[in-house]
């Protein structure tokens, strides 16, 4: 993949553990607790719900205020997401508009 905004896809490379071409060495791990969390928010199934029911929001509000806490970018958990298999166009402006 070639990332014309630097960082961009860092989520995307850091899920996949992509090969840094400049610099031939892995793209560094995330760290677990922060890996679990994006892990849980797509294993809830994230596909950009539109109700915020009690139950959606103890789904996904839990990893996503782990990860705001924790400074990751919407940018970096949405390349994340995809890299998991997740994350259609639709569902990732659903996520944009939580990801305050």
């Amino acid at each position: 993949m070639i990332e014309h905004i630097p960082g961009a896809n860092a989520g995307w490379a850091a899920a996949a553990g992509a090969i840094d071409l400049e610099t031939g060495e892995p793209t560094p791990d995330i760290p677990t607790q922060m890996r679990e969390a994006l892990v849980r928010l797509h294993d809830a199934g994230y596909n950009g719900y539109h109700r915020r029911e009690p139950y959606f929001r103890a789904r996904f509000g839990p990893p996503i205020e782990t990860l705001r806490a924790n400074g990751y970018s919407f940018d970096f958990v949405a390349s994340y997401l995809i890299a998991l298999g997740g994350g259609r166009a639709h569902s990732l402006e659903d996520l944009r508009k939580i990801y305050r």
